[in-house]
């Protein structure tokens, strides 16, 4: 039985990370603000895409219909796809689907030990068969899980984080009663049970967010969602001699999806090449002894380099930060701060402090 995953945050910072923990080398991730081709084009030349996005509730959703009139081309047997067998993978997953169909790869990327070993074992094995190898790795498990916080029950997200204030404000409110406040006392001596009624019977909608990977690969730009039978072809890749990139499709594609949504919260990742291992060959080639004379046009090309390493050093920097937090569970300090506040101030100071910045994160 494999064992829990947790969920992960959609992020350039943990897909960064997710990447180089798992021994890639020479890939980054980027974080596309809008689906703007331009947009793209400034972030750097895209490998794939992973978009995150809330799984649909209405019952009405229609059958996708294939988005160009060409014939759908066949699946090739070199395309890399697992069904998704277990809950909470498909960020993990979709990393993999992006990474083991890259094409042409540049010398300075490296998929390292543990994803050739992978690739290699899975190579002739159904997607069902490769999911549940995913599922069962020991290494990508321990990744994946070490970017966020395993679940200890049904709750996640903001949601949890809604019951245990509200718990603890409880909690609170019941100490302060016991101890002295007789006027509020018998307003709380069923409050375990009542709890207990509303965890069941709170009707705030929960929204599930999933992450698909978009590549191009053998002539096609391919969707690939661990949860669908097979791979989707988004459309086949444009001629060299085309105006617009694989990459026009993959956004024009998503406006559409997003145009009919009920929900409003996207988010789109690039993976991209690393540029920092690059930049430091650069670097260190005009630094050499046998260099030319820096001077002129060369010593400007010099700074620029040293410009965007710096810019680099701090944008990773940030990621660590990221990484740091996501591995943080701030739920059980939350949680002891509001009981104690609670115990101190009036239930109702308490509670409009919670409803007030619960409105902020809503936002």
């Amino acid at each position: 039985m494999p064992s829990t995953w947790c969920t992960i945050e959609s992020t350039p910072g943990i897909f960064h990370h997710l990447v180089s923990s798992i021994g890639v080398k020479g890939v980054t991730v980027k974080e596309v603000f809008a689906l703007e081709p331009e947009v793209v084009q400034s972030i750097g030349e895209p490998l794939a895409f992973i978009f995150c996005f809330p799984i649909e509730t209405s019952a009405d959703q229609q059958p996708e219909k294939p988005t160009s009139a060409t014939s759908t081309p066949a699946v090739p047997d070199t395309l890399f796809f697992a069904n998704q067998v277990i809950a909470n993978a498909c960020g993990t997953q979709a990393v993999l689907h992006a990474l083991l169909n890259l094409e042409n790869l540049s010398p300075h990327v490296d998929l390292g030990p543990t994803l050739t070993e992978f690739r290699d074992f899975t190579k002739d094995m159904r997607p069902s068969a490769r999911g549940l190898c995913i599922s069962n790795s020991p290494t990508l498990r321990r990744v994946h899980n070490g970017f966020g916080q395993l679940p200890t029950d049904e709750e996640v997200g903001l949601d949890a984080a809604r019951k245990a204030i509200e718990r603890a404000a409880k909690r609170g409110k019941r100490k302060r009663a016991r101890a002295g406040d007789s006027d509020e006392e018998s307003e709380f001596d069923d409050d375990e049970s009542d709890e207990e009624k509303e965890e069941g019977e709170e009707g705030g909608e929960y929204i599930a967010y999933h992450f698909v990977a978009l590549v191009p690969h053998a002539g096609a730009v391919w969707e690939l969602d661990g949860l669908k039978l097979a791979p989707k072809c988004i459309a086949p890749m444009p001629r060299p001699s085309a105006a617009k990139p694989w990459s026009s499709l993959v956004l024009s594609e998503l406006k559409n999806r997003i145009k009919k949504s009920e929900y409003e919260t996207f988010s789109l990742l690039m993976l991209t090449l690393d540029q920092q291992p690059i930049l430091e060959a650069s670097l260190a080639a005009a630094a050499a002894p046998s260099a030319e004379p820096v001077e002129g046009e060369s010593r400007e090309n010099r700074d620029a380099i040293e410009r965007q390493l710096r810019e680099l050093h701090e944008e990773r920097a940030g990621y660590d930060r990221e990484q740091a937090r996501a591995r943080a569970n701030y739920l059980p300090f939350i949680g002891a701060f509001l009981e104690r506040l609670a115990v101190r101030a009036p239930a109702a100071v308490v509670e409009n402090m919670v409803d007030q910045h619960m409105e902020t994160l809503d936002q």
